[in-house]
């Protein structure tokens, strides 16, 4: 078992660049482990006011957990 507290992992400060666009966007990386051939990582990620990702694909799965606001969401089905 690993028990992560959130308020003790460093924040990244976003601002443009090639995934986002609007405004600043903070990050937290929570989790970035490998299991045999397997990655995980898990990011924690909000958006300022405005902010929001630019169109882009992820090379495997990808789980959003929204916790405040609303989004679009869209697969290649």
């Amino acid at each position: 078992m690993k028990i992560i507290n959130v308020k003790d992992i460093e924040v990244k400060e976003t601002e443009g660049g090639p995934l986002f666009t609007g405004g600043k966007v903070y990050s937290q990386l929570v989790l970035d482990e490998e299991y045999g051939a397997k990655k995980i990582q898990m990011v924690m990620v909000n958006f300022a006011p405005g902010s929001r990702n630019r169109f882009h694909t992820h090379l495997s799965g990808q789980i959003l957990y929204v916790t405040e606001g609303k989004g679009i969401v869209a697969t290649k089905d």
